[in-house]
């Protein structure tokens, strides 16, 4: 009778490995049109999670053993960039001053409609509604002036398909529907 053999996983040549960097992110205030959608520009990264929460389930039954159940999801997407003008202007690059405007507000005015996705051909996109809690970061006197705006869902988002270079002001398409 032969020895057994432990399984290992395969080897990983084949894989290609994804560039972070491969995101898209447009923003426009709540509530307005689609031709408003304006791309996020000046950005260094954009990070996409899907965080769950958890509560305690356990019982007396479990021999000891701790139960946890997922009751909750959120989407939030976290970009950093660079403050910048549009040539000689004397305000923000547009899609950054929405961000700093609405990132300063509460309630309601401190909300965006936010749409991103995968550039590289990965069927990966989600759009919501979502808070936008801003924040400008220090820097020294040879430094840019940076900011992070942490953008999370306020209500429940939607798969949607990447956007198409002749759609970027045309409504999303839902993942089911493709």
């Amino acid at each position: 009778m032969a020895a057994a053999t432990v399984a290992t996983a395969p080897g990983s040549c084949e894989l290609n490995k994804l560039l972070n960097r491969n995101w898209a992110l447009q923003i426009k205030k709540t509530g307005d049109g689609d031709s408003a959608w304006k791309f996020v520009r000046g950005l260094d990264t954009i990070s996409v999670n899907i965080e769950t929460s958890a509560v305690d389930a356990s019982d007396l039954d479990s021999d000891g053993w701790e139960s946890q159940v997922k009751t909750s999801r959120k989407l939030t997407v976290v970009c950093n960039g660079k403050f910048a003008v549009v040539r000689n202007a004397k305000e923000l690059e547009p899609s950054q001053k929405l961000l700093y405007d609405t990132g300063i507000e509460l309630g309601a005015e401190g909300q965006l409609d936010v749409r991103v996705w995968r550039t590289d051909g990965t069927d990966e996109g989600w759009e919501m509604t979502a808070t936008n809690t801003f924040t400008t970061n220090d820097g020294g006197a040879n430094d840019m002036r940076t900011f992070t705006a942490n953008l999370q869902s306020s209500c429940a988002p939607r798969r949607i398909k990447p956007v198409l270079t002749d759609a970027v002001t045309k409504a999303s398409v839902p993942y089911a529907a493709a």
